[in-house]
């Protein structure tokens, strides 16, 4: 399994093209009645673009010329500027921000002002044109520890078990063992949840005593309510998943029935099964229910079998209808 990992985009940079195409003979052309005079290729970066000069209408158009070649459509910002040949700015247009691509990928400027008067006289002239793309830096994938960040707040909320600051209410187990926690993190179980709503607590000393549950199993308990932790180990017996359905906490009751399931055998499998069906946990149920099926023969020797017969009818009708 992969570290933990956070995705980030570093933001936009300008990648910036800055052309210049000197009209030189433009009266000659003007006579041959040529309407529109194509610019070389100035290519940048990433793309490569072009003008159009339509003299009979004073039109410059800005195209990028690869863009049947784009794959992901891209902001750019340009600028278009009319110089004489001494390098007076006769005119500039404001700038025109828009998104090239396959279905955009040309910028029409209509030239004003002296610069219209610049080409009627059939001097010679400079377009300037400056494009700026913006691209998106690509996505990067660091790892969690490269960030200096506080604790994860499951780990916060784990160490608080216990902690006597800011606690405000005490669980007591059956063999003395005192819990200081937070009302609303243990109403988390709705069980717990209905006993401080109804202020069920003990004397009105803000004290539940627990008499089902060992001092620990009531912390295994508490780590899951805290921190969503599950420990799984061998203590792990029918005790900890009653107490897990009683005070209504079905992942974790998922969890433990999972973990008895794996302790099947022919002795105990029939009060597995029993079990899995109190607690209506299908990950003990199920599997309990096939591991008897499988192992039929052995089992109705045992004193389980009529056990099962006696108590779980409906659960006996189904192992003999299975395989």
């Amino acid at each position: 399994m992969g570290s933990e990992s956070v995705v980030g985009v570093t933001g936009c940079q300008d990648d910036v093209l800055r052309c210049e195409w000197i009209v030189k003979d433009f009266d000659n052309l003007q006579a041959l009645n040529t309407r529109c005079i194509t610019s070389p290729d100035f290519t940048g970066k990433r793309h490569t673009w072009y003008f159009l000069f339509d003299w009979k209408r004073n039109v410059v158009s800005v195209n990028l010329k690869d863009y049947d070649t784009v794959r992901k459509a891209f902001r750019a910002t340009i600028v278009l500027e009319i110089y004489d040949l001494l390098n007076n700015m006769k005119w500039k247009s404001d700038e025109e921000t828009a998104t090239y691509g396959n279905s955009y990928h040309y910028c029409l400027f209509t030239i004003r002002g002296e610069a219209t008067q610049l080409m009627q006289s059939g001097n010679d002239f400079k377009i300037f044109c400056m494009v700026k793309e913006k691209i998106e830096m690509s996505q990067i994938y660091l790892p969690m520890t490269a960030f200096k960040t506080n604790e994860p707040l499951c780990n916060f909320t784990k160490s608080m078990i216990n902690c006597e600051e800011f606690s405000d209410v005490k669980i007591i187990s059956n063999d003395g063992r005192v819990f200081d926690v937070h009302k609303f993190m243990i109403s988390r179980s709705p069980v717990f949840k209905k006993m401080i709503l109804s202020k069920l607590l003990e004397s009105n000393k803000n004290e539940i005593k627990i008499d089902d549950l060992s001092g620990e199993a009531l912390e295994k308990m508490l780590r899951f309510i805290y921190s969503d932790e599950v420990v799984d180990d061998d203590s792990i017996d029918a005790g900890y998943l009653l107490a897990a359905h009683k005070y209504e906490l079905p992942f974790l009751t998922a969890k433990y029935g999972a973990s008895l399931a794996k302790k099947a055998s022919i002795e105990n499998c029939i009060d597995l099964l029993i079990l899995g069906d109190m607690t209506n946990c299908d990950e003990l149920r199920e599997p309990l229910l096939h591991f008897v099926a499988l192992n039929r023969k052995e089992i109705t020797e045992t004193s389980g079998w009529d056990l099962l017969a006696a108590e779980r009818p409906e659960l006996l009708a189904k192992v003999v209808s299975m395989y």
